[in-house]
Formats: structure tokens, C-alpha cells, sequence
């Protein structure tokens, strides 16, 4: 308030009543656009997501059912000024009459707001984290205020303007001006160097020599998958690695942020728009692609999809390293107008398309992503509203009714997922395929696209009232006909897909010590679920940082302080991260005599 004072003390009163409306209604916006994002996708958007507006129209529907009514009270400062100006001008005449009279004024007033941020500066908290000991990296709310690795906890500490500010510093000037280049790349190589090395477990090579397919399901949920309106994938789970704590947490960029952490094994960055975009010409020294194909597999990728929202022609191939990539365009499933008014397509269709080059390939590895189960979940939906009579007849023939409606066009758009699954099986099998072949299954995040009345009514698996982390909890398994079914307890998530891949098919070209994911089998290795808003999860404990910071044990020899810890040395990994994919240190990275540091 100081300094916008100190700003509007230059301009005449007219000039100052009009800035100050604009002042009042552009903060009425960052709050208002603040809490719906967050009721959205139970996060807060980065100035560096604005740039592309397009995407947002994915989230129109989800946005107008966050609307609340007691959102009318931001209208109120509005409503206020707006008041003032009008049937009060002598008040506002007063009110506006602080112009500058004497050329010293402005250095007092601006005297005034550096003093108040200075001492708001210097009693921001320095006390740790947590005990760390004798630990080089012991986090406090100083680093949080330098180094926002969480939105969440800025906000909580600072407040939403302060966030807004530092957020608007960090795109404008260095991101993290507490350490210079050779001293993050010398933190870098001494984390990398300190991971603990992979080592051979009875899931070793498991999967050597066979076919891969690699599925990527739209909003796939467990309790969709049951016999009735998913027989085909509830069939091939008699036969599948069957991953019950498996979490694909929803970043910034939904889809594409879990894509880019299921193919490069590091987590995006909220700093820049898009990261498969801004980093798409990094060099990374690990993808399952460029493994494969070391092995002499064909690696092909397809989305019944446009590139509308995501740039995967360019990022699939040139930056991941597949042979070939096929979006809906290609497949004729779509044309590019109709991708700008999202015009879901059929995961069967997709299937039917791209078997004649499984089926004609020697070896291969296969990645699909799917867009039938994409919200909104209605009768808009061309691929539900197709199906919607098949629910119904199902449910009509076990003499049952859904009142549902959302939840019934959910159960459609997903049938047409199962068809391409049993589709895909039966052509296999009947070219000799399926026995060499094996099938990898997950999700891309929850289904944000239904209410939480709908989850809280139809979920039976989750445990939502531990936590709402658990929201993210999603089916993963790997099938073969040959698997007898086997559940695997051990958490993990997108960032752990390629190091786990890795080591079931013994890939022999795989770093494990330039990866941010870890091989869920790996017994040397404590993987750790990351969520945006910086709350994590690991087999022993947790800690949800939008539930106030709330901790929970599953492992009772655990304590605050060990949480606390494991906390503080996530926060050191996020920042490793970050500067890896900023600097393209695996590109770029050169002796320490030679680098910059700037």
C-alpha cells in the first residue's frame, strides 16, 4: 500500500481516482482467478502459466462449477470505491488531495515503504525446518522467501500479494539469486554422486527381450474398473504386477506434466509455461526410447488427439527419441478445428490404426495416450453420449439404477477405453504376439473432471478421509498372459516409471544416478511421492502441506523431526532439480574452470 501510495502521489486526482480503480480491480482479479484455480485443481497458477490462454479452455466447465456464491464478497472493495467516487466526490475529492507539494515528499513516502519491507523482510523466520544436524542444507521460511519451492506454504506465510510478487521476480530476474551457477553445480554433482546405486532385485530383467506397450490412460480411475463396465482391463488384472500405491500426482500442467515425468524422469518446472516446451531441447541422458532402440526395438508413440494444447510432435520425437509419432490428425480421427473445440475421439479407433505396425514390427516399444475418458462428462461428450446406451443396459439388465449422471457419461467415455484394450489383446493373440508382449497400464491424474461428491460416493479403494493426498492413488499394472496376479505394496509414482521399466526389461544403457525417480524395487532406495504443493508420501509417512501442514505415520519408529528431515532434503532435490533443467546441465554442463558464474 506504501509504495502504490508513493506511485499514485505523481498523477493528477483524475489520473490517481483512475489508477486506483484499476489498482482495486486487478487485485480483485489475482484473487478471485486465485481461489478458483485452486478449487480447480487444488493449486496456484504461476504468472509464467498466463502466456497460454488456450489451455485454460480444457478447464472451462471445472472452472464454472467452482464458482461459489460467497465469491461475490470479492466484489466488495469494488462495490466500495465504486460507492465513494460517486455519491461522496467531496470525501473523494479530500481523499485524492495528497498530491506531492514539495519535491522532498516523494523520498519521505518512498523512505516509508522501503522501511516497512525492510523490517517485514527481517522478521521473516531463520529457524530450520527442521533439526538437521550437522546437514549443509537446512531449510527456512528465509528460503522459502527466496526460493519459492512451494505456493502453498509462501502464501500461507506471506500472503497471496507477497507470492504474486515474488513469483513476478522470479520470471523477471534469476530464480535463484541465493546461490550462483558453480555453486549449484557443484551441489548438483554432489547429489547426483551421493544417490544410492541401483542394484539387481528379483524383478531384474523380468520382461528382457519381450515387447513393450506402454498405456497412458485419460483420467482412468480404480472404480471404473470392475466387471461390468470394464470387463476387458478387469480380466487382465488375473494375469498382471498389479501396483496398489501407485500415485500420479496432478502438476501445473496436468497430462503434460505427468508426461513429461513418465519420459524424462524429472519433475516440471512451474517456473516457465510449458515444460516439455521450454526444455524441449535439453539433453536428457536417459528415456525409454533411446533405451529401447539401443536393444534394436522400433519405438513408435500415438495420441488420438491434436497438438492443440501440447507440442508432442516435436517434444515425442526429437526430444524423447521415437522413431515415429501419430496424433489424431494423421490417424484422420480429427481435424485441427475440431481439436480447438475439443472434440474427444475414440481410444478404439486409435487401437485399429496403429496395430499394423505392432503387428509388422520385429521388437518394439509402443506408447499410447488416450483421450476418450477426457472430461466434461456429458451428453457433449461424442464418445460418451455413443455409449451411454450400453450403461444403461448394463445397468438394466443387473435390474440396478445410477442417479449419477456425470458419474453414468464418466462409465461411457471409459468404455470405449476397455473396447481398445480388448481390441488390442484379441489382435495380439491372434498375430502371436501377446505371449511377447507386455502391457503397461496407468493413469495420467485423477478425474478432476468429476465433482468430489462423486468420488466421496463411488470410491472404494481410497482412503480420503486419512488425506485428500490420497485422492491421487490410481490404477498401474503391467500384464502378460503368462503373470499369475501380484500386488505390489511399495508407493511410487510417474517418476519412478522409467527407472522401474528399466529394470524389468534390463536395460543396459539406464543411469539410475541421473534420474530424480527411482526403481520401485530397488531395496536401497526410499521412493517418495511429490506432490505440486510440495505435501509428499513414502511407505513410512506423510505430510500434507494444504491440510495445514497435517503429518501421518503408517511406520510408528518415525518422528516429526525424521519427517521434518526427509522434508527438508526434498525441498535440496526440488532446487537440484530445477537448476538441472534450467541450465540443460547434462547438455550443457562443463568444467568448473570454464563455466559461468553469473
Amino acid at each position: 500500500a506504501a509504495f502504490i501510495t508513493f506511485f499514485l502521489r505523481f498523477f493528477s486526482q483524475k489520473t490517481m481516482r483512475r489508477l486506483t480503480v484499476v489498482f482495486v480491480v486487478g487485485l480483485t482479479i489475482l484473487y478471485f482467478s486465485q481461489h478458483v484455480f485452486y478449487l480447480t485443481v487444488n493449486g496456484f497458477y504461476s504468472f509464467a502459466m498466463t502466456g497460454d490462454v488456450t489451455t485454460g479452455l480444457t478447464f472451462i466447465s471445472r472452472i464454472v462449477s467452482n464458482l461459489r456464491f460467497t465469491q461475490l464478497l470479492y466484489l466488495i472493495p469494488i462495490i466500495v470505491i465504486g460507492f465513494t467516487l460517486r455519491a461522496n466526490k467531496g470525501f473523494a475529492t479530500k481523499l485524492f488531495d495528497i498530491r506531492y507539494d514539495k519535491a522532498i515528499r516523494p523520498f519521505y513516502a518512498l523512505l516509508l515503504g522501503v522501511a516497512v519491507m525492510f523490517i517485514a523482510i527481517q522478521t521473516i523466520s531463520n529457524e530450520p525446518v527442521a533439526d538437521t544436524g550437522d546437514q549443509e542444507f537446512n531449510f527456512s521460511d528465509v528460503d522459502l522467501y527466496n526460493n519459492v519451492y512451494s505456493p502453498h506454504l509462501a502464501i500461507d506465510r506471506f500472503g497471496l500479494l507477497t507470492y504474486a510478487r515474488l513469483d513476478l521476480k522470479t520470471i523477471m530476474f534469476d530464480s535463484d539469486g541465493t546461490r550462483d551457477t558453480n555453486t549449484m553445480r557443484n551441489e548438483t554433482e554432489e547429489y547426483l554422486s551421493e544417490l544410492p546405486p541401483h542394484e539387481n532385485n528379483d524383478y531384474t530383467g523380468l520382461f528382457e527381450g519381450k515387447n513393450f506397450i506402454m498405456i497412458t490412460a485419460e483420467s482412468l480411475e480404480p472404480y471404473g474398473i470392475n466387471s461390468r463396465f470394464m470387463p476387458n482391463l478387469n480380466a487382465m488384472k488375473q494375469n498382471s504386477i498389479v501396483f496398489d500405491n501407485y500415485y500420479a500426482p496432478l502438476f501445473y500442467r496436468t497430462t503434460a506434466d505427468n508426461e513429461y515425468m513418465t519420459h524424462t524422469s524429472f519433475y516440471p518446472d512451474r517456473e516457465v509455461q510449458l515444460s516439455m516446451q521450454a526444455y524441449g531441447e535439453n539433453t536428457y541422458p536417459n528415456t525409454l526410447p533411446k533405451h529401447f532402440k539401443s536393444e534394436d526395438y522400433d519405438a513408435f508413440a500415438f495420441h488420438n488427439y491434436t497438438d492443440f494444447y501440447y507440442p508432442r510432435k516435436t517434444f515425442l520425437p526429437d526430444t524423447i527419441g521415437f522413431d515415429k509419432y501419430v496424433n489424431g490428425v494423421d490417424m484422420g480421427l480429427l481435424t485441427e478445428d475440431q481439436g480447438e473445440d475439443q472434440y474427444w475421439t475414440s481410444d478404439l479407433e486409435m487401437m485399429e490404426y496403429a496395430i499394423d505396425d505392432l503387428i509388422e514390427s520385429d521388437q518394439f516399444f509402443s506408447y499410447f495416450l488416450t483421450v476418450s475418458g477426457h472430461l466434461d462428462y456429458d451428453e457433449g461428450h461424442p464418445i460418451a453420449s455413443k455409449n451411454i446406451d450400453v450403461i444403461e443396459d448394463i445397468l438394466a439388465n443387473e435390474n440396478r439404477t445410477i442417479e449419477n449422471e456425470e458419474y453414468k457419461y464418466y462409465l461411457a467415455a471409459h468404455y470405449e477405453f476397455d473396447l481398445a484394450i480388448g481390441y488390442l489383446v484379441e489382435q495380439l493373440e491372434e498375430n502371436d504376439k501377446l505371449d511377447d508382449t507386455v502391457i503397461m497400464i496407468t493413469a495420467d491424474h485423477y478425474a478432476y473432471g468429476l465433482d468430489e461428491d462423486t468420488h466421496e460416493e463411488f470410491n472404494q479403494t481410497k482412503d480420503l478421509e486419512e488425506t485428500s493426498l490420497n485422492v491421487h492413488n490410481l490404477p498401474m499394472m503391467f500384464y502378460n498372459p503368462s503373470l499369475e496376479e501380484t500386488h505390489v505394496d511399495s508407493i511410487m509414482s510417474s517418476i519412478d516409471i522409467m527407472p522401474t521399466v528399466a529394470n524389468l526389461f534390463e536395460l543396459d544403457d539406464m543411469e539410475y544416478d541421473k534420474v530424480m525417480g527411482k526403481d520401485v524395487f530397488n531395496e536401497n532406495s526410499q521412493n517418495t511421492v511429490w506432490f505440486q504443493d510440495s505435501s509428499f508420501m513414502t511407505d513410512d509417512y506423510y505430510m500434507d502441506i494444504s491440510d495445514g501442514q497435517t503429518i501421518g505415520y503408517y511406520n510408528q519408529q518415525y518422528n516429526e523431526n525424521d519427517v521434518l528431515l526427509h522434508y527438508n532434503r526434498l525441498i535440496h532435490r526440488s532446487i537440484i532439480n530445477r537448476f538441472i533443467l534450467q541450465n540443460d546441465y547434462f547438455g550443457e554442463n562443463k568444467p568448473l574452470e570454464d563455466s559461468d558464474s553469473n
